[in-house]
């Protein structure tokens, strides 16, 4: 119920107000008119949502590793409580076991650590182009001729 509740409170402070709070009409048309381009009439292109969006997704990386130690102390807390419990009558092996148990913990917290800065990192350095300069110099594409 603990993990729950962390994941649960995860972004609470960024739901309370709309994404668009702190813009004005006229900087979101600015924005449209900047990345107007190949799109249907009528619809925005993907780059804007992109450009408007983009300050925001960069808020979440570091709530998000806070969430991640977060949940690894509520699991090492969890653990020591069941380890006080089941190995009782037997100090050294509840010993052995919390120090096995928090070493688990420690490698998956930082592996999840990683894993979660990947993924932010993804989402706010994404950049769509089809300039195959660009693709060649900086991205796994290699010249098609």
């Amino acid at each position: 119920a603990r993990i729950r509740n962390i994941l649960n409170d995860f972004l609470g402070d960024f739901m309370d107000g709309s994404m668009t709070k702190d813009m004005t009409d006229e900087d979101i048309d600015k924005v449209i008119r900047m990345h107007e381009g190949d799109s249907l009439p009528g619809f925005p292109s993907p780059d804007t949502f992109e450009y408007l969006a983009l300050p925001h997704l960069a808020k979440i990386s570091i709530p998000a590793v806070e969430c991640v130690h977060a949940v690894a102390a509520a699991l090492d807390q969890l653990c020591q409580r069941m380890v006080q419990a089941v190995f009782r009558r037997f100090p050294k092996l509840a010993e052995v076991t919390l120090e096995m148990t928090q070493n688990i913990i420690q490698q998956h917290k930082d592996m999840t650590r990683v894993i979660v800065e990947q993924q932010v990192s993804c989402f706010t350095g994404y950049l769509f182009t089809n300039d195959p300069q660009y693709l060649t110099a900086h991205g796994s594409m290699e010249p098609m001729y």
